[in-house]
């Protein structure tokens, strides 16, 4: 994650998958679906904080409401 993951995020998710891969030397199926689901959430979590911090927006249209790029309406007749 390049040390741009916040700390604490990235502690948590790394405690996480460490408890998930001891879960899953047992067999309590219902204890790894859980630490699964809190994975993925943390994990989640943690992808949104990064997308954040980068700043991106999708590129917002023109002033008149359209795409300079897109030509409506030429055609040429049979």
């Amino acid at each position: 994650m390049n040390g741009s993951a916040p700390a604490g995020a990235r502690q948590q998710l790394d405690g996480s998958i460490a408890e998930l891969r001891q879960a899953m030397a047992g067999e309590d199926t219902e204890r790894i679906r859980r630490l699964t689901e809190s994975v993925q959430q943390t994990a989640m979590s943690l992808g949104e904080q990064l997308y954040r911090q980068q700043g991106e927006a999708p590129e917002a249209p023109h002033a008149n409401g359209r795409d300079e790029d897109i030509v409506e309406g030429e055609y040429e007749a049979a």
